[in-house]
């Protein structure tokens, strides 16, 4: 035994092959603390020193991480038929029987020191592919578009979190991507081959059943050779562009209708002082400062919607249910203000084909009346909480307010300063990303020349 040792380890060496003996159980512990340089193979021989089957020590080496890839070497004194069987299924690599061929011993030894090799650049390809394929995955996931990419038979491979929020579907459910995709391919497959891109206008069905208006591009994936090997699906939110172009028009509309206001304002204000009128911000506060209290709710519902008509998408629904009698101890301009401001911030939330409910409710003391608006979301897909684009559609501008200062203020927060003056408070719920509701408790007024017991 230990000259067959020593004639196999210096044809290991002349080969420049590393080999680790297995003599002792302990010595398997020892490899896993070894800190010379990786080895090429363990030579164990079929019975141990201590007299333990070399056998549990090939099914030791093959159940420890750090030591299942190396090669195992079994130099047999026996033929015996089940007892080479034993060592194949314990994770042997190679079984050799006496008597020992040094020519052939050097053979298989040079042919499993190249499996191993060839095994390691394999595994570090693996590791390196692995890592540029998490690396691309999380690229693909900072996308706001959805993107799947597929084989060249339309198979999908991966997908990034926008494909699987805009299809309804868990991260990770590959599943339920797969059979949501069937849908794509006949349109890939009518796509102009020819061209390296193409796009599409389509509604999508999604894992809910609900639609999703997108619009699909196609890019051919060519390899060495101009081999088609896959196609790169983008899918973007149509809704989400629509809500956008909304939103700018109602900006431009908005800002025309400011300077027509603000001109009427400036015509008025000339009669009523000396000279052009200075510091118009100061000077609107100190002319609304003069209004008296009170004011009609259905009235200034009218007037606030007729208004927003002229800058609001038409594709936007408000309903109104308004108690047409109810009258508020509450000025003119700052009825109107705070009714805009809700209003608006509920437009801006349930955005393109979005539905907006206004409606009023009288409390049970009767001096007291509720102002409600409810938004509901036109847009299909879960926002993404990190995108701020998103954010921002949606009329979420609270960590811009910070670096920007003006002497104006919109939004909830203006309206809740407006309501500060009269002890009201602006209550605000959501459900998820669906649904906006706001609610303000007001203080009921008899209307002038009405009988309150009517």
């Amino acid at each position: 035994e230990e000259l067959t040792t020593a004639l196999s380890s210096r044809l290991f060496t002349r080969n420049q092959y590393s080999i680790r003996l297995v003599s002792y159980p302990a010595d398997i512990l020892a490899l896993l603390q070894d800190g010379e340089s990786p080895f090429d193979a363990a030579i164990i021989w079929p019975r141990l020193k201590d007299g333990q089957s070399g056998i549990n020590s090939c099914l030791q080496m093959k159940s420890l991480e750090e030591l299942a890839a190396i090669p195992i070497l079994v130099l047999s004194q026996s033929k015996d038929k089940a007892i080479l069987e034993a060592f194949y299924g314990a994770g042997a690599d190679i079984v050799v029987c006496e008597p020992f061929d040094a020519q052939l011993l050097s053979l298989q030894i040079g042919a499993i020191s190249r499996m191993k090799r060839s095994y390691n650049e394999q595994l570090r390809i693996a590791y390196e592919t692995a890592g540029l394929r998490s690396s691309l995955v999380n690229a693909f996931d900072s996308v706001r578009e959805g993107m799947i990419i597929s084989t060249a038979r339309f198979e999908p491979i991966v997908a990034n979190q926008a494909a699987y929020r805009m299809l309804g579907v868990a991260a990770g459910d590959i599943d339920s991507l797969i059979h949501l995709f069937e849908q794509f391919i006949p349109l890939a497959e009518n796509f102009d081959k020819k061209s390296p891109q193409s796009e599409l206008s389509l509604f999508l069905t999604r894992k809910d059943g609900r639609k999703l208006e997108s619009a699909l591009r196609l890019t051919r994936i060519l390899g060495q050779g101009g081999i088609l090997i896959g196609y790169a699906f983008s899918i973007t939110d149509r809704t989400e562009l629509e809500q956008l172009s909304a939103k700018l028009l109602q900006a431009g509309r908005t800002s025309s209708l400011s300077l027509l206001c603000a001109a009427t304002c400036r015509s008025l204000l000339d009669a009523s002082t000396l000279g052009p009128p200075t510091a118009p911000l100061d000077l609107l506060d100190r002319t609304l400062a003069r209004e008296s209290l009170g004011a009609s709710l259905s009235g200034t519902v009218t007037f606030l919607l007729e208004l927003l008509d002229t800058v609001l998408d038409h594709k936007t629904e408000i309903k109104v249910s308004v108690n047409s009698s109810a009258y508020v101890p509450i000025k003119p301009s700052d009825i109107f203000l705070i009714m805009g401001e809700m209003l608006l911030s509920a437009i801006d939330f349930a955005g393109s084909a979005g539905e907006i409910s206004l409606t009023t409710e009288d409390a049970d003391d009767r001096q007291t009346i509720y102002l409600g608006i409810a938004a509901i979301s036109g847009r299909v897909t879960e926002p993404d909480s990190s995108d701020r684009l998103a954010q921002i559609l949606r009329g979420d501008l609270s960590s811009d307010l910070s670096s920007h200062s003006s002497h104006i203020s919109f939004g909830i927060r203006a309206a809740q300063a407006i309501c500060d003056r009269y002890g009201c408070d602006i209550e605000m719920k959501r459900s998820g990303s669906a649904t906006l509701k706001l609610r303000v408790a007001l203080p009921l007024q008899q209307q002038p020349g009405s009988n309150r017991n009517d």
